[in-house]
């Protein structure tokens, strides 16, 4: 059986996409613009000018500024760091390595071209993430190059408490749709997107409340996002060094199942009707 493979996303060139995409469709777009307050009411102010809109969908990210204060609690997340290196070893194997070498998280070395790889780590409790990711680096391949670093936040703790707030609609990464396991959200944000405008064309028209999307996204994410949050907790209540290792013990036929990496809960099934 050939292996599963692993496809590392071009990030910038996807949003280039996107964005021309919606350029085309006649969407208008503001550069160098900050939103600095959204109602639920569907007002948002852009510096000193305010608007309203029929629906507003808030795709800020992690950082959940704008709609901390519809928020009961703020889902668990992560402070992150990646550095894009030059090495002078090539790495033709194209092999993503994960460590899990922090308390709460792990840290990953993935190939982004010709003698090019991304390293990054995301933890409440590596300070110097700086020092840490170069040593991590030098360490797997010995003398190397910083290109650039760049931070974020990786969201693990699931979903908001509600996806809607009146005429504004979450999404991505400010609604919680990622893996709590790895924080990855690229795939659920796009189809909860694919959702959400669904739902905003019917709402328009009048066919259907904007609640609809939040019922929808819940029941095709919700049995496997409760699920990796119950994954996630099991693995870091303790040394998850040692419940890995165990892990891997118990199941030594886990490679032979193909399963899809975004919708993990599948493979316990797979695995359960495979032993």
């Amino acid at each position: 059986m050939e292996s599963d493979k692993l496809l590392v996303v071009d990030r910038p060139l996807l949003d280039t996409i996107v964005f021309e995409k919606a350029s085309n469709y006649g969407a208008e777009y503001y550069l160098g613009e900050k939103v600095r307050e959204i109602g639920r009411d569907g007002y948002f102010r852009v510096g000193g000018r305010s608007y309203k809109a029929k629906i507003l969908v808030d795709a800020e990210g992690a950082s959940r500024r704008l709609i901390k204060g519809f928020l009961n609690k703020l889902p668990e997340t992560l402070p992150a760091l990646q550095m894009d290196l030059n090495t002078y070893a090539n790495n033709s194997e194209g092999i993503i390595e994960v460590y899990v070498n922090v308390p709460d998280f792990f840290s990953w070395v993935v190939p982004i071209g010709e003698n090019k790889i991304r390293v990054g780590v995301a933890s409440k409790y590596i300070l110097d993430k700086y020092r840490f990711l170069k040593r991590l680096a030098e360490a797997r391949h010995g003398k190397i190059r910083i290109i650039q670093t760049f931070g974020g936040i990786v969201n693990v703790g699931g979903i908001i408490d509600r996806l809607v707030f009146g005429r504004i609609a979450v999404v991505g990464d400010a609604a919680g749709q990622t893996k709590p396991t790895t924080g990855g959200g690229v795939v659920w944000g796009g189809l909860a997107a694919s959702i959400l405008a669904k739902v905003i064309d019917l709402n328009l028209r009048g066919d259907i409340n904007l609640l609809w999307y939040e019922r929808i996204w819940r029941r095709i994410f919700g049995a496997d996002l409760n699920f990796m949050l119950t994954i996630r907790k099991m693995l870091y209540l303790g040394d998850p060094k040692i419940k890995l290792k165990l892990l891997f013990r118990l199941t030594p036929n886990i490679m032979p199942i193909g399963f899809d990496y975004d919708f993990q809960l599948d493979f316990i099934r797979g695995y359960v009707k495979h032993i």
